[in-house]
């Protein structure tokens, strides 16, 4: 699974990491 977040795709665990939203 991967998420944009930023318009950056990243995985899941790196978005609970770096994206807190």
């Amino acid at each position: 699974d991967s998420v944009v977040c930023n318009g950056r795709k990243m995985h899941h665990s790196a978005v609970s990491r770096h994206c807190h939203g």
